[in-house]
């Protein structure tokens, strides 16, 4: 009979493996983000957008885009 313990850090140590074949490493070992869409890229850029835009055209743009 399997001891709790030693199941448990085999489970773990499984989970961990597959997590790491799945996400993609870049040439320095790092795990890379997936890529995101365009539509994505605009909306995070709005909702950061600076002091200086016009907010109702911003949210407007915002609303836009968040429809698609």
């Amino acid at each position: 009979m399997e001891d709790p313990r030693e199941k448990n850090e085999r489970l773990w140590m499984e989970a961990t493996e597959k997590e790491k074949a799945e996400a993609p490493v870049d040439k320095n070992g790092f795990t890379m983000k997936p890529p995101i869409t365009d539509t994505q890229c605009i909306l995070m850029c709005l909702r950061n957008a600076p002091c200086g835009a016009d907010k109702k055209q911003v949210q407007k743009l915002i609303d836009y885009y968040s429809c698609d």
